[in-house]
């Protein structure tokens, strides 16, 4: 795809470099498209991301924490990104997340929405996108179950239990093992006994 000579080699590089491999040439088009300044940020414990609106002629500028993992960065990203086309087409002074917000913020994300680009995190980022939070990390953890993987997690998968057993996801989350189907597991979460399905591959601690 020839992108916008405006996005600078540099530019595009360091964002190839950030985000899931099959989101690349869509993301950018997106920033091409919305017309704004981006910039990277040093790692912020407050946030990951910001908006900041033009003064007088010059253009809105978002800015993305480096340091986040290509997941996490594609949906902060985009979320900063529908601020600016809010910031275009509505009043500065609608609600930060209001309606405009979210309709807008589903309107951008819906293309991303692919296995090839959350793998396995696709369900989380599904139920993320039908109610559009502000922020998902204060509803299902989903910046941390997306956020690299602690040793606490590694070397056991969903696939390895049997059925019935108990494990917790890094999101903390809480669930019984049922039956598989293909390459998912049909599983009980424990906090609302609501049925969700988890990838085989998913890293999880067994329950005792």
């Amino acid at each position: 795809m020839n992108m916008n000579p405006g996005i600078s080699p540099e530019l595009r590089n360091k964002l190839s470099s950030k985000l899931p491999p099959a989101a690349i040439e869509a993301a950018i088009l997106t920033l091409v498209q919305s017309n704004c300044k981006f910039r990277f940020s040093s790692s912020r414990k407050t946030k990951l991301g910001d908006f900041r609106p033009g003064k007088g002629l010059s253009r809105p500028t978002i800015t993305v924490n480096a340091d986040l993992q290509p997941q996490l960065f594609l949906l902060t990203f985009i979320h900063e990104l529908a601020h600016v086309q809010v910031y275009d087409h509505y009043s500065p002074r609608i609600a930060p997340h209001g309606e405009e917000w979210k309709v807008t913020y589903r309107s951008l994300l819906r293309p991303f929405l692919r296995e090839d680009v959350f793998g396995e995190r696709l369900g989380e980022v599904l139920e993320h996108f039908r109610e559009a939070p502000a922020s998902w990390s204060n509803r299902h953890s989903l910046s941390n179950l997306i956020a690299g993987e602690s040793k606490e997690y590694e070397g056991e998968t969903v696939d390895q239990l049997r059925e019935g057993e108990l494990f917790q996801l890094q999101s903390g989350r809480q669930f019984k093992l049922g039956l598989k189907r293909r390459t998912r597991f049909l599983c009980v979460d424990l906090s609302n006994q609501k049925k969700y399905l988890v990838h085989g591959s998913t890293p999880i601690k067994r329950i005792a």
